[in-house]
């Protein structure tokens, strides 16, 4: 895959091809087992107490290892690889975990019996792990630092608050909180590697404009895609993409964009 990936953003045709599809796995079958350990990297951080800044990036991680690793490699446990990435993300966003503290929650998340921080067990899986960890470093190129959408999300939402009259200070928030859910939910499909993090935070704010039942793309007219940044092609095939989630999942995507998924520690306030 070489088309921009000094960018890490890829065209749907190359995700396509992945390591993983060229092993024999098919598209449906990837899509469930990215989305199943993404799954587990957001329940094991939010049971660490990390920040959704923090759970974000590990997950930016574990996407791209598979975009050079089969889900099929031997040498990888589909569990080592999220619990790795979380760990390296961990340290990245400058809130560190000790490993034996990570690994604890993990096996609790997995429903595995702990291992004795001293026993030659414990050892042996930090060990395998760690060298996960090096293996996930090189898979993303030692690029470590990833932009996130949640920023350009708020301001967006703010400079929205500036043009529309009577979009109040509680509107604002409404629009933003089911926004930033749509954007957590994003991160469980492949789309942080096909699009950059303003077109992910414009597609939240539109299909959220939608979900609240706003009229704001209404009031601002053609200014609306203006101050998004973003084609409206770009809009409509991420918003496809964010949607196909709670299909799959069989879930309301109204109910989910409105209670959102599991409160975020957000790394900035709106």
């Amino acid at each position: 895959m070489a088309s921009q990936s000094s960018e890490w953003v890829f065209m749907r045709e190359e995700l396509e091809n992945s390591p993983s599809v060229r092993d024999g796995v098919t598209l449906d079958e990837e899509r469930n087992l990215r989305q199943q350990r993404c799954t587990l990297i957001r329940n094991i951080g939010k049971k660490l107490q990390l920040s959704q800044l923090t759970i974000a990036t590990a997950t930016v991680y574990f996407h791209r290892f598979y975009t050079r690793h089969s889900f099929r490699d031997p040498k990888y446990s589909q569990d080592d690889v999220p619990i790795a990435c979380l760990f390296l993300a961990s340290k990245v966003e400058e809130c560190p975990k000790r490993f034996k503290e990570v690994l604890k929650v993990a096996f609790e998340v997995l429903q595995r019996q702990p291992l004795d921080p001293e026993s030659d067990a414990f050892r042996e899986v930090k060990k395998r792990i760690l060298g996960v960890e090096m293996d996930v470093l090189h898979a993303n190129g030692f690029m470590l630092h990833v932009d996130h959408p949640y920023t350009i999300l708020v301001n967006t939402a703010k400079r929205i608050k500036t043009v529309v009259s009577g979009f109040s200070e509680a509107d604002m928030k409404t629009l933003v909180q089911t926004a930033w859910n749509f954007v957590n939910d994003s991160l469980q499909t492949t789309l942080c590697l096909q699009f950059k993090p303003q077109a992910i935070a414009s597609a939240s704010l539109h299909l959220a404009a939608k979900y609240i039942r706003s009229d704001l793309p209404q009031k601002c007219g053609d200014s609306w895609l203006t101050m998004l940044g973003t084609s409206l092609l770009d809009l409509e095939e991420i918003s496809h993409g964010i949607l196909d989630i709670y299909q799959t999942n069989g879930a309301s995507a109204t109910d989910i964009a409105l209670q959102g998924s599991p409160s975020p520690n957000r790394p900035s306030t709106p």
